[in-house]
C-alpha cells in the first residue's frame, strides 16, 4: 500500500507545526518593515521535519508500506492509498481543504488526520476525512497491514506507555535539506529528537498538556542509540531535543549526555534543548556543553511575579538570570520565549516585560499573545470572553479574547513595539556581534 505523509497544505502560513504541543504556530510578528523583516528570518531559517510523522514513517514502512512526504510546496500531491494529515489549529482550514480535493481526484483514496488539535475536535476534520485519531497515533498504525486494517470514523488510540518500544523516526522519504535550525544550530543535516513526552508543571496556557498529560521518558541508552543512528544513517551534524523540558527528571539529561560522551558523538553533533531555568544548574550546563550543548530555549514569560503565579508559574527571577548568564558565557545560544496578556497582565507589566527582555538581552526571543488553545485551562477561563471563531487567527501573535484589563489594540501595539525594538538595538548588537557575522558569511 502507498502512504503520502502530509506534513503542511499552505506553507506560507505555517512556521511549524511541531510548536505550540503540535497545535501549530503562525508567523505574523506585525506589520512595520523590521517587524516583517523578523517575521521572514525566522520562517526563512527554522523548520523542523515533524517528529509524528518521522515515528509515523517508521511503522508504516516496517508493515511493508511505501512511504512519501509531501508538502504543499511541491505542488500537485501524487496518488495513493492513504494520505495521513497531521493537523494544525491554524492551518485547519487548508488541511480540510486539501482533504477534499483529494477524495475529489481520488475516488479510492482514504484520508486520515492525526495531530493534537485533531484529537481535540476530531468532528472538525470528519466533514473531509475518512478517520480521524484521537490520541497518540503510532499504536493505531501499528496496526494497519493492509487497506482493509485502515479506520473509519474517529477512532482512539491508547498513549504510548514506554517510549523505548517506539521505533526510532523514519527520515528516508524526508527531503532532509528543507531542515534546519538556524541561527542557533547552522550545520546539516539537522533532524530533531524526543527522549521524552508530557510534562510534570501544569501551566494554564501550555497547550503540550492536551495530548501528553502524562510525562514519559525514555531510556538514556535508547536516547543515544538513537543519535548514533542518526548520525550513521544520515549524516547529521545538528539536533533539537523536542522535549518540552529536557531537564526533567533526575539524572537523566547527565545520563545522556554522558552516553553522548562515552560514545564520541560530541565530537560529531551540536544540540538544543528546551527547558526550565530551575531545573538547570552551573554544573548541569558544564557537562550539557561539553556533550555538544549549543542552544538553549527557556521559558520566561514575564517579568512580573503575579502574572506567572496567575498563569500557574513561579520561579525565581535570581536563579532564572544566573543559568542564562552561565550558559551564554559558555557558548550556549540562548532563545527567551515570552507571552503577553497572561491572566494578570497590564500593559505597564507588560512593558516592564519587554524591559526585561532587553536586560536579559538573549540570542533569541520570542514574544507571544496568550492563545487559549481549546483543550488547555485558559481555554475554559476565557470561552466567555472568546471573540474570534476564525481558527486561522490563533496564530500565537493576534488576540483572539477579550482580555479583563487590555484591548487587542493593546496587546497588538506592544507586539509591534517589542519585534520593531528588540533585535535592531546598539546593546544586542554589540552583544551578539560575532554570532552574527557567521551568519553572513
Amino acid at each position: 500500500m502507498k502512504v503520502i505523509l502530509v506534513e503542511n497544505t499552505y506553507p506560507k502560513l505555517i512556521v511549524n507545526k511541531d510548536q505550540m504541543g503540535g497545535y501549530g504556530i503562525g508567523s505574523f510578528q506585525g506589520e512595520s518593515l523590521r517587524t516583517r523583516l523578523v517575521a521572514n528570518l525566522k520562517r526563512g531559517g527554522r523548520r523542523i521535519p515533524l517528529l509524528t510523522m518521522g515515528y509515523l514513517a517508521a511503522i508504516l514502512k516496517k508493515n511493508a508500506h511505501e512511504v512519501m512526504v509531501y508538502s504543499a510546496e511541491d505542488g500537485q500531491a501524487p496518488g495513493a492509498d492513504l494520505y495521513v494529515i497531521h493537523s494544525s489549529i491554524v492551518e485547519s482550514k487548508y488541511e480540510m481543504a486539501f482533504a477534499a480535493k483529494i477524495k475529489k481526484a481520488n475516488k479510492n483514496s482514504l484520508v486520515g488526520v492525526v495531530g493534537p488539535f485533531a484529537s481535540f475536535y476530531p468532528d472538525l476534520y470528519m466533514q473531509e476525512a475518512d478517520f480521524t485519531v484521537k490520541g497518540e497515533p503510532e499504536i493505531l498504525f501499528s496496526t494497519i497491514k493492509e487497506k482493509a486494517d485502515i479506520p473509519k470514523g474517529i477512532v482512539e488510540s491508547p498513549e504510548v506507555k514506554d517510549l523505548n518500544e517506539l521505533p526510532f523516526p523514519d527520515w528516508d522519504a524526508f527531503d532532509l535539506s528543507r531542515y534546519g535550525y538556524w541561527p542557533i544550530l547552522l550545520e546539516k543535516p539537522f533532524v530533531p529528537i524526543l527522549s521524552s513526552r508530557g510534562c510534570s508543571f501544569k501551566c494554564n496556557y501550555c497547550p503540550y498538556i492536551v495530548q501528553y498529560p502524562q510525562w514519559r521518558m525514555r531510556s538514556a541508552e535508547n536516547t543515544v542509540e538513537e543519535i548514533r543512528q542518526m548520525v550513521d544513517r544520515y549524516q547529521v551534524k545538528t539536533f533539537l531535543f523536542r522535549d518540552p523540558l529536557f531537564t526533567q527528571g533526575k539524572g537523566r539529561a547527565e545520563a545522556i549526555a554522558h552516553g553522548i560522551l562515552d560514545a564520541g558523538l560530541h565530537r560529531k553533533v551540536r544540540w538544543a534543548c528546551e527547558t526550565r531555568t530551575d531545573l538547570l544548574n552551573e554544573d548541569l550546563i558544564d557537562l550539557l556543553y561539553e556533550a555538544g550543548l549549543r542552544g538553549l530555549n527557556v521559558g520566561v514569560e514575564s517579568a512580573d511575579l503575579t502574572v506567572l503565579k496567575s498563569a500557574n508559574r513561579n520561579q525565581s527571577q535570581v536563579h532564572r538570570e544566573r543559568m542564562i548568564f552561565y550558559a551564554e558565557q559558555k557558548g550556549v545560544k540562548v532563545a527567551a520565549f515570552y507571552v503577553f496578556g497572561l491572566p494578570a497582565d497590564t500593559p505597564e507589566t507588560i512593558e516592564g516585560t519587554i524591559e526585561y527582555a532587553k536586560h536579559l538581552n538573549t540570542f533569541a526571543a520570542q514574544f507571544h499573545i496568550n492563545t487559549p488553545f481549546p483543550g488547555t485551562p485558559v481555554y475554559d477561563m476565557y470561552k466567555d470572553s472568546i471573540v474570534e471563531t476564525d481558527w486561522e487567527k490563533y496564530n500565537s501573535f493576534t488576540p483572539v479574547f477579550k482580555h479583563p484589563t487590555m484591548t487587542s489594540g493593546e496587546l497588538t501595539g506592544l507586539r509591534e513595539k517589542v519585534y520593531r525594538e528588540y533585535y535592531f538595538r546598539l546593546g544586542y548588537l554589540t552583544k551578539h556581534w560575532s554570532h552574527l557575522m557567521k551568519l553572513a558569511f
